[in-house]
C-alpha cells in the first residue's frame, strides 16, 4: 500500500510541476469572456454541483438504500460510508494543503496570472482566495474514484462528470490547471487510503476495477 501511494503521488506529483511552468499562459487562453453568462447556465451548474459534499451524501444515500431494499439480510452500510468519506477525506485534505500551500487563485494580484502567494502561514488566518488545490475538483473526484472502485460502470460516468466540473472551474478563470489537477491528485489518494476497507466484490455485486 505505501509503495502504491508514494508512486501515485510521485505521478501525480510530476504531471502538476511540468505543467506549473504553463500556468499562467493557460489561464489566459483557456478563461472564458463570458464568466457571468456561464455561470448562470444549468451546464454549469451540474458541474459544479459534483465538488458538493451534499451532493455526494445523496448519492451515497440513495446507494445505501439500493443496497439495503436489495439485501435486507446481510446489508451493511460500508460501502454508502465510504461513497460519503472519500470526497469528504479528498476535501478536508484540500482545504488543509490550501492554507500550507498559500498560493492564491489566478488573477488575484496580477492580470497575467502569475503566481501569487499569501505569507508562510498566514493562510490559516486569511482564508480568502486560496486555489491550491482545487477544493471542488478534489470532491468530485474523491467521489468518482471509489466509486470508480465499486461500481466501474457509474464509476467511469463520474469520472466525467468530475472532468467536467474541473473543467468549469478553469473556464471560470478561478482556478490554475495544476490547481484542478492538485485536487484530482488528492481524489485519487483519498480513494486509495481507503480502498482497504472496501467490502468484497460479492457483497455489493460488482467487481472491483482498480483506478
Amino acid at each position: 500500500m505505501l509503495r502504491r501511494i508514494l508512486i501515485l503521488l510521485l505521478a501525480w506529483g510530476a504531471l502538476i510541476a511540468a505543467l506549473s511552468f504553463l500556468d499562467p499562459l493557460l489561464w489566459r487562453i483557456l478563461t472564458i469572456l463570458e464568466i457571468e453568462k456561464f455561470k448562470a447556465t444549468d451546464l454549469h451548474h451540474m458541474f459544479r454541483q459534483l465538488g458538493n459534499l451534499g451532493v455526494w451524501a445523496l448519492i451515497a444515500l440513495a446507494i445505501g438504500l439500493f443496497l439495503w431494499n436489495k439485501n435486507r439480510a446481510s446489508f451493511s452500510p460500508r460501502i454508502a460510508i465510504l461513497i460519503f468519506a472519500s470526497p469528504l477525506l479528498s476535501g478536508a485534505l484540500a482545504e488543509l494543503l490550501k492554507r500550507l500551500i498559500g498560493r492564491e487563485r489566478p488573477g488575484t494580484h496580477d492580470a497575467t496570472g502569475a503566481y501569487t502567494f499569501k505569507p508562510l502561514f498566514h493562510a490559516f488566518t486569511d482564508s480568502s482566495n486560496l486555489g491550491v488545490p482545487s477544493s471542488h475538483a478534489a470532491v468530485a473526484f474523491g467521489g468518482a474514484f471509489i466509486l470508480l472502485r465499486l461500481f466501474p460502470g457509474a464509476g467511469y460516468i463520474a469520472l466525467l462528470w468530475a472532468i467536467g466540473c474541473g473543467i468549469t472551474r478553469i473556464a471560470l478563470g478561478a482556478h490554475y490547471v495544476t490547481d484542478v489537477i492538485a485536487g484530482a491528485a488528492l481524489g485519487h489518494l483519498a480513494a486509495t487510503l481507503l480502498s482497504p476497507l472496501l467490502a468484497p466484490p460479492q457483497s455489493i455485486s460488482a467487481p472491483h476495477a482498480p483506478a
